[in-house]
Protein backbone atom coordinates (compact mmCIF):
# COMPACT_ATOMS: atom_id res chain seq x y z
CA UNK A 1 0.00 0.00 0.00
CA UNK A 2 2.76 2.47 0.86
CA UNK A 3 4.50 1.85 -2.52
CA UNK A 4 1.28 2.71 -4.31
CA UNK A 5 1.03 5.92 -2.29
CA UNK A 6 4.65 6.85 -3.12
CA UNK A 7 4.03 6.17 -6.82
CA UNK A 8 0.87 8.31 -6.82
CA UNK A 9 2.75 11.16 -5.15
CA UNK A 10 5.59 11.00 -7.67
CA UNK A 11 3.35 10.56 -10.74
CA UNK A 12 2.82 14.35 -11.30
CA UNK A 13 6.62 14.80 -11.27
CA UNK A 14 6.95 12.28 -14.11
CA UNK A 15 4.35 14.13 -16.18
CA UNK A 16 6.05 17.51 -15.80
CA UNK A 17 9.56 16.27 -16.56
CA UNK A 18 11.38 17.30 -19.70
CA UNK A 19 11.03 14.67 -22.42
CA UNK A 20 13.20 15.99 -25.26
CA UNK A 21 16.89 16.66 -24.58
CA UNK A 22 19.71 17.38 -27.00
CA UNK A 23 21.42 14.16 -28.17
CA UNK A 24 18.87 12.04 -26.27
CA UNK A 25 18.02 8.66 -27.82
CA UNK A 26 14.54 7.15 -28.00
CA UNK A 27 12.58 4.15 -29.18
CA UNK A 28 9.05 4.37 -30.51
CA UNK A 29 6.26 1.83 -30.99
CA UNK A 30 2.83 2.35 -32.48
CA UNK A 31 -0.10 1.18 -34.53
CA UNK A 32 -2.50 2.63 -37.07
CA UNK A 33 -4.85 1.88 -39.92
CA UNK A 34 -3.92 1.31 -43.55
CA UNK A 35 -5.93 3.57 -45.92
CA UNK A 36 -9.29 3.28 -44.08
CA UNK A 37 -10.73 2.77 -40.63
CA UNK A 38 -11.63 -0.92 -40.97
CA UNK A 39 -10.76 -3.74 -38.58
CA UNK A 40 -9.10 -5.66 -41.44
CA UNK A 41 -6.70 -2.76 -42.18
CA UNK A 42 -3.85 -2.26 -39.73
CA UNK A 43 -0.26 -1.05 -39.47
CA UNK A 44 2.44 -1.52 -36.82
CA UNK A 45 5.52 0.66 -36.29
CA UNK A 46 8.82 0.44 -34.41
CA UNK A 47 11.56 3.08 -34.53
CA UNK A 48 14.85 4.16 -32.99
CA UNK A 49 16.18 7.68 -33.11
CA UNK A 50 18.07 10.57 -31.59
CA UNK A 51 17.43 14.29 -31.09
CA UNK A 52 19.89 16.78 -32.56
CA UNK A 53 20.95 20.16 -31.12
CA UNK A 54 17.70 21.87 -32.17
CA UNK A 55 15.60 19.00 -30.74
CA UNK A 56 14.61 17.72 -34.17
CA UNK A 57 14.57 13.93 -34.36
CA UNK A 58 16.37 11.63 -36.81
CA UNK A 59 15.93 7.90 -36.90
CA UNK A 60 15.03 4.65 -38.60
CA UNK A 61 11.58 3.08 -38.63
CA UNK A 62 10.19 -0.30 -39.66
CA UNK A 63 6.55 -0.75 -40.58
CA UNK A 64 4.26 -3.65 -41.36
CA UNK A 65 0.86 -2.78 -42.86
CA UNK A 66 -1.93 -5.00 -44.13
CA UNK A 67 -5.29 -4.37 -45.75
CA UNK A 68 -7.95 -6.16 -47.74
CA UNK A 69 -8.63 -4.78 -51.22
CA UNK A 70 -11.69 -5.93 -53.14
CA UNK A 71 -11.71 -7.15 -56.74
CA UNK A 72 -13.25 -4.97 -59.45
CA UNK A 73 -14.15 -5.71 -63.05
CA UNK A 74 -13.76 -3.34 -66.01
CA UNK A 75 -17.07 -1.64 -65.15
CA UNK A 76 -15.78 -0.97 -61.58
CA UNK A 77 -18.28 -3.38 -60.01
CA UNK A 78 -16.86 -4.89 -56.81
CA UNK A 79 -16.82 -8.57 -55.93
CA UNK A 80 -17.08 -9.58 -52.25
CA UNK A 81 -13.66 -11.26 -52.33
CA UNK A 82 -10.81 -9.61 -50.44
CA UNK A 83 -7.23 -9.62 -51.72
CA UNK A 84 -4.52 -9.31 -49.06
CA UNK A 85 -2.13 -6.36 -49.62
CA UNK A 86 0.86 -6.19 -47.26
CA UNK A 87 3.67 -3.65 -46.98
CA UNK A 88 7.04 -4.35 -45.32
CA UNK A 89 8.89 -1.01 -45.17
CA UNK A 90 12.12 0.38 -43.70
CA UNK A 91 12.37 4.19 -43.51
CA UNK A 92 14.80 6.94 -42.63
CA UNK A 93 12.73 9.57 -40.84
CA UNK A 94 13.42 13.22 -40.01
CA UNK A 95 11.13 15.19 -37.64
CA UNK A 96 11.11 18.99 -37.72
CA UNK A 97 9.82 20.49 -34.46
CA UNK A 98 7.65 23.52 -35.31
CA UNK A 99 6.08 24.34 -31.93
CA UNK A 100 6.80 23.20 -28.38
CA UNK A 101 6.01 24.29 -24.86
CA UNK A 102 8.57 25.42 -22.28
CA UNK A 103 9.41 22.01 -20.81
CA UNK A 104 9.14 20.10 -24.13
CA UNK A 105 6.16 17.96 -23.13
CA UNK A 106 3.86 19.20 -25.92
CA UNK A 107 5.21 19.31 -29.47
CA UNK A 108 3.86 19.85 -32.96
CA UNK A 109 6.12 18.29 -35.60
CA UNK A 110 6.12 17.71 -39.33
CA UNK A 111 8.17 14.85 -40.68
CA UNK A 112 9.53 13.50 -43.90
CA UNK A 113 10.88 10.06 -44.63
CA UNK A 114 12.40 7.95 -47.37
CA UNK A 115 10.86 4.49 -47.72
CA UNK A 116 12.18 1.26 -49.18
CA UNK A 117 10.32 -2.00 -48.86
CA UNK A 118 8.23 -4.74 -50.40
CA UNK A 119 4.57 -4.82 -51.38
CA UNK A 120 3.00 -8.30 -51.27
CA UNK A 121 -0.27 -8.80 -53.15
CA UNK A 122 -2.18 -12.00 -52.33
CA UNK A 123 1.02 -13.43 -50.82
CA UNK A 124 2.59 -13.36 -54.31
CA UNK A 125 -0.02 -15.68 -55.85
CA UNK A 126 -1.57 -14.61 -59.16
CA UNK A 127 -4.73 -16.69 -58.64
CA UNK A 128 -7.58 -16.09 -56.21
CA UNK A 129 -10.43 -18.60 -56.45
CA UNK A 130 -11.53 -18.43 -60.12
CA UNK A 131 -9.89 -15.03 -60.71
CA UNK A 132 -6.47 -14.14 -62.13
CA UNK A 133 -4.87 -11.01 -60.66
CA UNK A 134 -3.18 -8.45 -62.95
CA UNK A 135 -1.07 -6.78 -60.25
CA UNK A 136 1.90 -8.54 -58.74
CA UNK A 137 4.06 -8.13 -55.70
CA UNK A 138 6.97 -5.75 -56.11
CA UNK A 139 9.43 -3.50 -54.33
CA UNK A 140 8.48 -0.10 -52.96
CA UNK A 141 10.61 3.01 -53.16
CA UNK A 142 9.08 6.29 -52.12
CA UNK A 143 8.76 9.21 -49.77
CA UNK A 144 6.43 9.96 -46.87
CA UNK A 145 5.40 13.12 -45.05
CA UNK A 146 2.87 14.29 -42.48
CA UNK A 147 2.05 16.14 -39.26
CA UNK A 148 2.35 14.78 -35.72
CA UNK A 149 1.23 16.05 -32.30
CA UNK A 150 3.10 14.68 -29.30
CA UNK A 151 1.89 15.05 -25.70
CA UNK A 152 4.38 13.65 -23.20
CA UNK A 153 5.35 10.34 -24.87
CA UNK A 154 2.14 9.79 -26.85
CA UNK A 155 1.83 11.04 -30.40
CA UNK A 156 -0.85 10.97 -33.04
CA UNK A 157 -0.76 11.96 -36.67
CA UNK A 158 -1.01 10.74 -40.22
CA UNK A 159 1.62 9.73 -42.75
CA UNK A 160 1.02 10.06 -46.48
CA UNK A 161 3.31 7.84 -48.56
CA UNK A 162 4.01 8.30 -52.25
CA UNK A 163 5.18 4.91 -53.55
CA UNK A 164 7.06 5.79 -56.72
CA UNK A 165 7.69 2.31 -58.16
CA UNK A 166 4.74 0.38 -56.75
CA UNK A 167 2.75 -1.59 -59.34
CA UNK A 168 -0.44 -1.59 -57.25
CA UNK A 169 -0.86 1.48 -55.07
CA UNK A 170 1.00 4.73 -55.67
CA UNK A 171 -0.42 6.61 -52.66
CA UNK A 172 -1.19 5.40 -49.12
CA UNK A 173 -2.38 7.20 -45.99
CA UNK A 174 -1.85 5.78 -42.50
CA UNK A 175 -3.31 7.51 -39.41
CA UNK A 176 -1.39 6.37 -36.32
CA UNK A 177 -0.92 6.47 -32.55
CA UNK A 178 2.61 6.00 -31.18
CA UNK A 179 4.40 6.00 -27.85
CA UNK A 180 7.96 7.30 -27.57
CA UNK A 181 10.21 6.00 -24.79
CA UNK A 182 13.19 8.23 -24.01
CA UNK A 183 16.40 6.46 -23.03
Amino acid sequence: MKYTLIFLCLFPLFLNGQTHLKNQRFIEVGFGTFDSFKTSNHAFFAAIGKYNKKINANGFEIMYAKKLAYLQNADLAQYPIGVSVEHFVVSYKRDLNLLRNFNNTLNFDVFGKVNIGYESINRNSTYLNEFTLNNRSDYILGIGFGPEIQIFGFSTGVVANLNLISKYQKFTAIPFIKYRIHL
